[in-house]
């Protein structure tokens, strides 16, 4: 049986593809299409009360949404946590206890000190 190329988001999630009044496009994912609603009435750019202009039109709604797409340039307007979310390790996670970090920079470091 062949690999399959995509994997398939599971549950119910709305997303969106919306622009505002300057013409920008915004891409939204929430939990259902009320909330996506909501964020694009409710749209405010520069922190000032909002006025009809300012807010997002939804452009079209989106049936299939690769995953990677929506971790890296979806916003997400749900009430929940963030689903879509890819965690990082910081610099911190690498070191040791002691803060020193093993692996290559040790053995680099022990490879100087022959010289």
């Amino acid at each position: 049986m062949p690999e399959e190329l995509y994997t398939e988001i599971k549950g119910n999630y709305a997303f969106a593809k919306a622009k505002d009044y300057l013409g920008d496009w915004h891409y939204l994912a929430g939990e259902n299409e009320e909330q996506v609603e909501k964020y694009c009435d409710n749209y405010n750019p520069r922190g000032i009360y909002p006025h009809e202009s300012n807010k997002l039109a939804i452009d079209a709604w989106m049936n299939y949404v690769d995953p990677i797409m929506v971790a890296f340039h979806f916003t997400w307007v749900g009430k929940r946590h963030n689903p879509f979310v890819i965690s990082k390790m910081k610099h911190s996670d690498y070191a040791g206890v002691s803060g020193q970090t093993d692996g290559y920079k040790t053995a680099i470091k022990r490879d100087l000190d022959k010289w």
